[in-house]
């Protein structure tokens, strides 16, 4: 049986005015697709504030830049208004009260779409999906889901302590034309006096995704972590899976960590089976007035699609 990941070579052929047969190449997939992670920061401020108005172009804004800027076929965001899902595991943004006040039933995927086009000089074709806090947009000219996102279960699980608010949302996107299925996972990793971020919570968290993440995925978001607090709990668990240490090295570099340097939290993204590099110019900057968040990056990875066909 064919393999439906793999596309095959294929000529079309015309006949010229001179009446001879001329071969030419049929469309062919892009070699590459990014991949952008951006931790928003909204909470129920932004809709029921007085400046509501240019907080929401702020977010169209940067997402139509992400876009168009750094050519992205999928935008992941987190802190998409309060984590209430340890109180219902149904809430998100559009269900929450002050969008429901504001917008009145209005489908907040729907809203979520006309906030980016608006922003757009150039008209893009976007599907977006709310679930939680998280957001996934799609250039749907560029890629589509092949699975919807779901939320994960708790990422995390303490003896006397409430983690059922640490979900990630999960969903596979296929790049057009015919290209090959990804998995994209998204997770913010709250910290705070009331919801503390434990050096087991951390460990968990990772593991989390270290068990269940395979093939060809990228994990992003705000985790919280430091490129070595990352590295730290992939060789433990690494250790722990494995006898020898060739086996515990081979385990370790299936995986990439992408992080700015000069990162101030962990706006981070981790791609395993795939050959990826992270962009480090972007149209989203941190630290400026302008932007949605003042403290978070937009982490953009680039994923070679030519290497993944070549394995397929």
């Amino acid at each position: 049986m064919a393999d439906p990941l793999k596309v095959p070579a294929q000529t079309s052929v015309s006949t010229s005015t001179s009446g001879q047969k001329c071969k030419r190449k049929a469309a062919q997939p892009p070699v590459s697709v990014q991949v952008g992670f951006y931790n928003i920061g909204w909470t129920g401020t932004q809709l029921s504030g007085h400046n509501h108005d240019m907080h929401r172009e702020q977010l169209g804004r940067d997402c139509a830049q992400a876009f168009k800027f750094n050519n992205i076929g999928m935008l992941c965001l987190c802190e998409v208004g309060n984590n209430k899902l340890d109180e219902n595991v149904h809430a998100h943004l559009g269900n929450s009260a002050g969008f429901q006040d504001r917008y009145q039933g209005q489908d907040v995927n729907v809203w979520l779409e006309q906030v980016i086009q608006e922003c757009c000089n150039t008209s893009i074709d976007v599907q977006a999906y709310v679930l939680g806090p998280y957001a996934m947009a799609l250039d749907k000219t560029i890629c589509c889901f092949e699975t919807y996102p779901t939320l994960t279960g708790a990422l995390v699980t303490s003896p006397g302590a409430d983690h059922s608010y640490r979900r990630a949302v999960h969903s596979v996107i296929q790049v057009l034309p015919h290209g090959p299925l990804i998995e994209v996972w998204v997770h913010h990793a709250p910290h705070s006096k009331a919801r503390e971020y434990t050096a087991l919570a951390r460990q968990q968290t990772m593991e989390y995704f270290f068990d269940h993440v395979s093939g060809k995925s990228i994990v992003g978001g705000d985790l919280n972590m430091t490129k070595c607090g990352i590295k730290t709990a992939l060789r433990k668990w690494s250790s722990r899976k494995e006898n020898t240490q060739e086996q515990i090295d081979q385990r370790y570099k299936t995986w990439k960590i992408h992080m700015l340097p000069e990162a101030k939290h962990g706006d981070a993204a981790l791609s395993h089976g795939l050959t990826a590099t992270q962009i480090e110019t972007t149209c989203v900057k941190c630290d400026t007035e302008s932007a949605t968040s003042n403290a978070h990056e937009l982490v953009v990875v680039q994923l070679s699609l030519d290497d993944l066909l070549a394995r397929t």
